[in-house]
């Protein structure tokens, strides 16, 4: 036992707030954050130990600023699952699906992502579409999506091309 190692008993609760705040940002749940704290996977740091009825009765106390400090951590989430979604659809390729990481964005961050902001009809494809234009003027680019569906396009039809 060369070097001093801090026990898991004597950390503060400060630093276990900041800890799980900083884990809820990577994860997006409480249950995913504690375990990250519990393991310290990839921190460096030493694992703290937590429970979920702690980190909700300091939710409801608003313990340490808490409340407003999770929401802050949920942002970041959210802003993290965006992040994700327009990497991936850099990347796209023919047959990848990005229904999973809609449904993320679409339950963690409803006021930006939800359906009915994005108009994209009862299609399936055309929703996809729909997508895949939002997150393009997200980037700034100009924007121009066949649907599959063949229904509806930006292009303009095979005709009036080079008039």
């Amino acid at each position: 036992m060369g070097g001093l190692a801090m026990s898991s008993l004597q950390v503060t609760n400060e630093v276990r707030a900041a800890a799980f705040l900083t884990a809820f940002s990577k994860t997006g749940t409480i249950r995913g954050a504690v375990r990250l704290c519990e393991s310290a996977e990839g921190t460096g740091q030493i694992p703290v130990r937590l429970s979920r009825s702690v980190i909700r009765q300091w939710l409801k106390t608003n313990y340490l600023g808490m409340a407003d400090r999770l929401n802050d951590a949920m942002q970041d989430y959210r802003e993290y699952l965006e992040g994700l979604a327009l990497d991936y659809v850099k990347d796209l390729k023919a047959g990848q699906n990005p229904t999973m990481l809609i449904a993320l964005l679409n339950a963690n961050y409803s006021e930006k992502w939800r359906r009915n902001e994005i108009q994209g009809g009862d299609d399936p494809r055309e929703s996809l579409a729909a997508v895949r234009v939002k997150l393009k003027e997200l980037q700034g680019a100009t924007v121009e999506v066949d649907v599959i569906a063949g229904a509806r396009s930006n292009a303009a039809p095979p005709d009036e091309i080079g008039q």
